[in-house]
């Protein structure tokens, strides 16, 4: 007897362990593993004590559950922020913020357009006030039973501001790119703002603003001969 638990006891303490931080992947899943070493680009880690290290992009990670630092969140662009490190309890539901966070989740109750749930067992005495979100803003839920419910894709939600930032950037790009084209007038001896903007059909306001001019310089006043003018103009076209 005392000789198998001598061997249950050495095969304890020499068996390789798995290390307590826990990687949580963008598409849902999760790994416990030992965290070798974190960047913007990659993380590196150990699966067990004799593992070799495995190297995973950081992009693909939502949140690293460090054992002994609490949690980090990783944005899009792979940037690290530190989450507050919120004791789960055993008897709760987990629910993951499409943004980053982490919650203890009683009473969850998952609807067409929200996800509610309170962070703390009711009791007799007290009842919390619910939280609510949208179910846009909630990643995934992860049940007492270990079973885990993904609501909201990241990489779907990820693609779709990609592609709005896509948009904004083209319209900026038509806002700025087709109207005007600059033209760089020599003033010529008697000429004023008026006859200049006359000429290129602008506004003297404008004048002033391109070529920083104090505002209190009058429209009518000669401008000093030589002075050369930026103008933008709408360029010509064909007919």
């Amino acid at each position: 007897m005392k000789k198998l638990l001598l061997i249950l006891v050495a095969g304890i303490l020499f068996s390789p362990q798995i290390d307590a931080d826990t990687i949580l992947m963008r598409d849902g899943t999760e790994m416990n593993v030992s965290v070798q070493q974190l960047s913007d680009t990659k993380v590196m880690y150990r699966l067990n004590k004799k593992d070799d290290v495995k190297t995973l992009p950081t992009r693909d990670v939502y949140m690293i559950k460090f054992d002994k630092r609490g949690n980090v969140y990783i944005t899009p662009e792979g940037k690290r922020v530190t989450g507050e490190n919120r004791p789960i309890p055993r008897d709760a539901d987990i629910v993951y913020l499409v943004d980053g966070g982490e919650f203890p989740a009683y009473n969850l109750n998952v609807e067409e357009n929200v996800v509610s749930f309170l962070l703390k067992k009711p009791s007799k005495k007290v009842i919390p006030v619910a939280e609510v979100y949208p179910r846009c803003q909630v990643f995934k839920i992860k049940y007492t039973d270990g079973t885990t419910d993904v609501i909201t894709s990241i990489d779907n939600v990820a693609r779709a501001e990609e592609k709005t930032a896509e948009v904004q950037i083209h319209e900026a790009k038509e806002e700025l790119e087709p109207e005007y084209q600059v033209v760089f007038h020599h003033v010529g001896k008697n000429e004023t703002l008026n006859s200049i903007a006359a000429r290129y059909d602008v506004a003297v306001e404008d004048i002033k603003s391109w070529n920083e001019m104090p505002a209190k310089m009058k429209a009518d006043s000669p401008v000093k001969a030589g002075t050369q003018i930026m103008i933008y103009v709408k360029p010509a076209t064909d007919n």
